[in-house]
């Protein structure tokens, strides 16, 4: 299965030096001797256009500053910040600059860039391989690139996948996007308003989604108490759905899968399987997809003294370490609603995210449920959304906040 990357959100003041980018790396060997360094690197050589370095902690940052074209280099070897490349942790390029040359950070480690509105060129290997590169010009020139390039455009362009935008802090491509749900009640829930033909965190995702102009399109498979093993079952009647599904399509972007309540905890083993036959399935039908577990919560109804589920956040915390284990051992990512959930309970006590049962999510834990892996999913800024539902403006942004802070902080 090609893995895709999901776009990093970056805070919008950082963007605003035009040309921010952050990545952790963790390469602890000393080259002291490039702290302060400047580098003349302009087309010229009339020091127009400048790269100053500067040490924090274990890594640098690169600063390219000035006005004018920059030179190219013939090999890695030549870019005069070579040997620390990898340990570059930001790059800030700043307006007036026009370009960026070959191999400038053909060899970094970033996952993203971001380049001001000056710039109109890029080269070849400009950029590592595999890195999103966000430029605020509408027409930069490069070809035949061994990085994804995307060019700023606040309304929906013609061609999908190479333009992006800002929705709050978060930095979105244009494209459309195809995700399937696998899951029981605690995706289609609460049933006096969804079902399973309209589940609720489906439905209120896709909801999200259209208030922020993002073409969805969401696919389910959901039936109450079923588990992820018989999921993956193609004799059972819902995994011969499930089946059919991914055979008929190669084009999913995200599967989603929700286990049931307490099987991550109580029995890890099926839980495991479940998700490794599932992702076999995916792997072997689908062309260029991520597959998610949706960390479920813990609820008050499964807590009882003397047993493990002492406390809503400790059964929470229970199932999250099992899912992120799951994860880990599988090569997938978590959408940590659960920890979302924790986190309305124990610090806005007026909202009640569980229905009459005290298990099952009532209206406003499907709606943060959709915001959280909005946000963890797609990295979009859900606070930026205006749809609410059935909830009451002050309390869905509440959610919102808390669904933003759990999938970015």
């Amino acid at each position: 299965m090609k893995k895709t990357k999901r776009i990093i959100a970056l805070p919008l003041a950082l963007l605003l030096g035009l040309g921010v980018v952050s990545c952790q790396n963790k390469n602890n060997n000393n080259n002291t001797g490039y702290d302060g360094k400047e580098f003349d690197i302009s087309l010229a050589q009339d020091g127009s256009v400048k790269a100053s370095i500067k040490k924090v902690a274990t890594n640098f940052e690169i600063t390219i500053e000035g006005n004018g074209e920059v030179k190219s280099y013939e090999r890695k070897e030549l870019v005069p910040w070579n040997a620390i490349s990898k340990k570059i942790s930001k790059v800030e390029v700043k307006e007036g600059v026009k370009n960026i040359g070959d191999y400038y950070f053909h060899t970094s480690t970033l996952e993203s860039y971001y380049l001001p509105s000056s710039i109109t060129k890029v080269e070849k290997n400009s950029f590592n391989t595999g890195a999103e590169v966000f430029a605020y010009s509408t027409s930069v020139e490069g070809t035949n690139l061994d990085y994804n390039l995307y060019q700023y455009s606040e309304t929906k362009p013609i061609v999908e996948d190479k333009y992006w935008r800002e929705i709050g802090e978060s930095s979105v491509v244009w494209k459309s996007h195809k995700l399937l749900f696998i899951g029981n009640s605690f995706t289609f829930f609460p049933s006096d308003v969804f079902s399973v033909e309209n589940p609720g965190v489906c439905s209120l995702f896709s909801e999200i989604g259209k208030s922020l102009n993002i073409d969805l399109e969401v696919d389910f498979v959901v039936k109450g108490a079923h588990t992820l093993k018989k999921f993956a079952n193609a004799s059972d009647e819902m995994g011969k759905i499930v089946d059919e599904k991914l055979k008929s399509a190669s084009d999913y972007d995200y599967v989603i899968l929700q286990e049931h309540s307490t099987t991550p905890v109580n029995d890890y083993n099926s839980f495991n399987s479940g998700v490794s036959s599932l992702v076999s399935k995916i792997e072997s039908t689908q062309s260029n997809c991520e597959v998610y577990l949706y960390s479920t919560w813990g609820f008050p109804s499964g807590v009882s003294e003397g047993s493990i589920f002492s406390s809503v956040s400790v059964m929470e915390g229970l199932l999250r370490d099992k899912y992120h284990a799951c994860a880990e051992e599988n090569g997938l990512k978590v959408s940590d609603v659960g920890e979302a959930f924790t986190y309305v309970y124990e610090n806005h006590t007026n909202i009640n995210l569980y229905g009459s049962d005290d298990k099952h999510q009532a209206y406003t834990g499907a709606y943060l449920s959709a915001c959280t892996h909005m946000a963890t999913i797609l990295g979009v800024d859900v606070r930026e959304s205006k749809y609410y539902g059935n909830l009451d403006e002050a309390t869905a942004n509440i959610l919102q906040d808390v669904a933003y802070d759990i999938s970015f902080n």
